[in-house]
Order: structure tokens, then sequence, then C-alpha cells
């Protein structure tokens, strides 16, 4: 009977009107994307379906995990975790902007402090990213080639590498692998702007390189509280994909970037997107997927990796005017570039 039917919906909005109109139309409940098994079987059961003791059972492990994720987050919530503080260069650029007429000048006296940094900035700007017809070996003349709102994004990602550090070797491997994931997704994001006519994109790369910080906040903090976790099974990297956008979007949101740097965070995993979605979440989406294409995954997950359609790829690219043709070019651009910015960070 009709009567004993359920329904529920899974959802990539968040937008609570939509649900709450699902619900006037006759859902029991929805999902939000992306989800787990173990949260589908969580939520049959809170609308009173019985599982299989088949299922009852597979759901043991991944439900350990998903509680040692909601221990961080309860951590943090009430102040026991600390989040990391922008680096001083960085706060001093972000002073620099809130001035009305910011320099190149002022901006190079900012990074010559920094030698290191100066010879990074150099090396992107004769990079495949930036490159002109022509080398160039100064500061000043990197900061005019890259520009100055884009270079304040480049330096702003060079300071987060600290972030990617650890000693311990199987932490370390992840941080390596979400960096360079990181670092595809931004150089995609720098290569999908160009193709944007209409509007300047400023600091698309740092949108790119900060996208998933939310998996380096967990992973850290789950060594830190428990140093045995098994950081190679894939229910621990399922349950934090779960719930990193949100970790992510939390941390940016109190470095005081922006809102299309927050939304990057937090949205970058739906699978649709409204029409009149800001163009930098867009751009994140596509060079995300666009990172995974080139061999760039963040995390090795079957279940992500069979999740993601090609039609749905090709309709969000096709909001901006791109078609797939461009993108297998991207996806090209992108591998060349990454040869030369691995070295470069």
């Amino acid at each position: 009977p009709c009567d004993q039917s359920k329904i529920i919906m899974v959802t990539g909005s968040i937008r609570m009107a939509s649900i709450k109109q699902c619900i006037r139309l006759g859902c029991n409940s929805y999902v939000s994307k992306p989800f787990t098994p173990s949260k589908l079987f969580a939520e049959l059961e809170r609308i009173g379906l019985e599982l299989p003791e088949s299922v009852k059972g597979s759901r043991t492990a991944q439900e350990s995990y998903t509680a040692l994720v909601a221990q961080i987050i309860k951590r943090f919530n009430t102040g026991k975790i600390k989040l990391p503080v922008l680096p001083h260069m960085v706060r001093e650029l972000q002073a620099l902007f809130e001035k009305p007429d910011p320099s190149i000048a002022a901006l190079a006296g900012i990074v010559e402090k920094d030698a290191v940094i100066s010879a990074q900035l150099i090396r992107a700007a004769n990079s495949a990213v930036y490159k002109g017809m022509e080398n160039v070996s100064s500061l000043n003349d990197a900061l005019v080639r890259i520009g100055i709102k884009e270079a304040v994004s480049f330096i702003t990602a060079i300071t987060q590498k600290y972030l990617y550090k650890s000693d311990k070797d199987l932490l370390k491997t992840h941080l390596d692998r979400l960096w360079l994931h990181s670092l595809a997704t931004a150089c995609a994001c720098k290569f999908l702007a160009g193709q944007i006519k209409d509007k300047p994109l400023d600091g698309i790369f740092l949108a790119g390189t900060v996208h998933d910080i939310g998996k380096v906040l967990l992973l850290k903090a789950i060594c830190d509280i428990n140093p045995d976790a098994p950081l190679e099974d894939t229910g621990l990297l399922e349950a934090i994909q779960e719930v990193h956008t949100v970790f992510g979007a939390v941390l940016i949101k109190k470095w005081g970037f922006s809102k299309p740097f927050v939304q990057a965070a937090e949205l970058h995993h739906w699978d649709r997107f409204p029409q009149d979605a800001p163009p930098e979440l867009l751009i994140v989406h596509i060079a995300n997927r666009l990172a995974k294409k080139c061999g760039y995954a963040s995390f090795d997950l079957k279940k992500d990796a069979a999740d993601e359609s090609a039609s749905l790829l090709h309709a969000t690219a096709g909001q901006l005017n791109i078609v797939p043709e461009q993108l297998d070019v991207l996806c090209e651009q992108v591998s060349d570039a990454m040869t030369e910015l691995a070295e470069t960070f």
C-alpha cells in the first residue's frame, strides 16, 4: 500500500526552501550529497525501516570511522582544536590591499623580504601557467606579469605549503598527494578562467589550492587523537570525504577570505548547479574533476570515481560555454604545467 512507502530525497542542494517543498510534496526525509552508505542506512532506520542483518554487520567499521570524524568535529566546535593561522607575510599582504591604491612597488617591498618566495614567484612567472614571450629575471617584472592580485593569491598558496608537512610516513604520503591534487586543481582553475572573457576572476588560482583544505585538517587532527589510525583504510577516507567540505569552509571563512573562496570549499562536490551559480564555483568544481582525470586525485576512492559522470561534467562546463573538446585540451595543459609547478612549489 502507498501509505507503507517511504520516499527519501537524495539532494546536492542545501537550500532549505527546496528541501521543505519536497517534504510538503510527500518526501519522508532527505540525505545530502556526498553521503556514505552508513549515513543512508541510518536514515532508513530513523524513518522506521528494518535493515537486513547482513547490512547491519557491514556498518560497524564505517560507523567507527564516522564516530572518529564526529569526535574531531566536536573537539573543533568546543575549541579543543585550534585552527592554523595565516603566515605573517599573508597578513601583511591583506593589510596592503585594505589601502585605497596598492602598488607593485609596495607588494615587492613585502615579498623581497623572503628570498625563497621571491625565487618561486620568478619561476612561476616563467612557467606554462603565466609564461610570456620572454623570460623574466627580476621580482618586479614577475609581479607585473602575474598581476598584483594574482600574485597575492600565488604567494598565499605558497605559504600554505607548511600545512602539508608531517614526519609520519603514511600521513605525509596522503598530504603530498593532497598537495599535488590542490596544485593541479589550481592550475586547471587558471586555464579555465582564461576561457571566461566577460569577467576577471581574481584569485582563482588560490581558490583551487584551498578547495580541499578540510581534508588536510581532518587527517592531521585524526592522527593527533589517534596516532595509529588506519589512514590506508577506505572506510576512514570515505568518512573524511563526507565532511571535509564544511570543515574546510569554516577555516577559509576564519582566514577572512571572501564568499567565493568559502563556496568553492563547501560546494565543489555538487554535481548540478543553478544557472546563477558564480563562475568561480563552477570553475573549481570542473578543475577538481580535471585534476583527477589528469592523475592527481586527492584520495583513491573507487566509489568517488564511479559517481562522476562525464555528462554532468559537460553540463557544468556548458554553463561557462566550454565544450568537451576544450576540456580535453585543458587536461593536457594541466599535465604539462604540473611538471614545472611541482618544482616551483
